[in-house]
């Protein structure tokens, strides 16, 4: 970009210098046709020998074809400069939109990177969540089997059960989530699956349901 703006002065620093020059040789053209009109004017007036009114009248001719040849060569230059610095002008713009595309870009890259950031760590707390569900069903199945064994008399866990199912539930459904899916919860989530099952039949033994009491 620094180096586009430099190309850029330079090519407007030689346009100003063709179109200065070009004004200069538009007032060489002028002159050069006002001495022109004036040695037509002496030789018509007869004040001047005819020989050297046409030696002048043809240096004046010369002077008016160099003038003309300048101008033109100004004018050349003139439209070339002006063409680079619109060339310039016209890539520091496409330039300028690139880097400003660019830009947005990486403020939109930078939103869904947090975004995901911000899913992952969800991501990692409902894990957590479900692993420690699984844990304690564990604990709870060990204990359901122990007081069966200890007690010998039937005890109700269906209150209980009921509530692990709903929390099982809505486990399940947040973790439907595609990115939870990649992350390994399914394991843990067929893991909890079992281990509610499991307690289900062992709350619906022919023990328990002898007696629907609370032990």
């Amino acid at each position: 970009m620094d180096q586009l703006h430099k190309e850029k002065w330079s090519a407007e620093v030689a346009l100003e210098y063709s179109k200065a020059a070009l004004t200069q040789a538009i007032k060489n053209l002028e002159s050069a046709n006002y001495a022109l009109r004036a040695q037509e004017d002496r030789r018509n007036a007869g004040s001047i020998m005819l020989s050297k009114g046409v030696q002048e009248l043809n240096e004046a001719l010369n002077a008016i074809r160099a003038a003309e040849h300048e101008q033109q060569a100004f004018q050349s230059q003139v439209t070339e400069w002006s063409a680079k610095v619109y060339g310039y002008q016209e890539e520091i713009q496409t330039t300028q939109n690139e880097m400003e595309k660019t830009n947005e870009a990486l403020k939109r890259i930078g939103v869904e990177i947090k975004e995901v950031h911000k899913h992952l760590e969800d991501t990692g707390n409902i894990q957590n969540m479900v692993r420690r569900s699984v844990f304690f069903l564990n604990i709870l199945s060990g204990r359901v089997t122990a007081l069966e064994r200890q007690t010998q008399h039937s005890i109700s866990w269906q209150p209980v059960v009921k509530v692990i199912e709903e929390v099982m539930k809505a486990i399940v459904n947040i973790a439907e989530n595609r990115l939870l899916y990649s992350d390994g919860a399914p394991g843990l989530i067929n893991t909890l699956r079992e281990n509610v099952g499991g307690l289900l039949a062992l709350c619906n033994s022919p023990s328990n349901s002898e007696d629907d009491s609370y032990y």
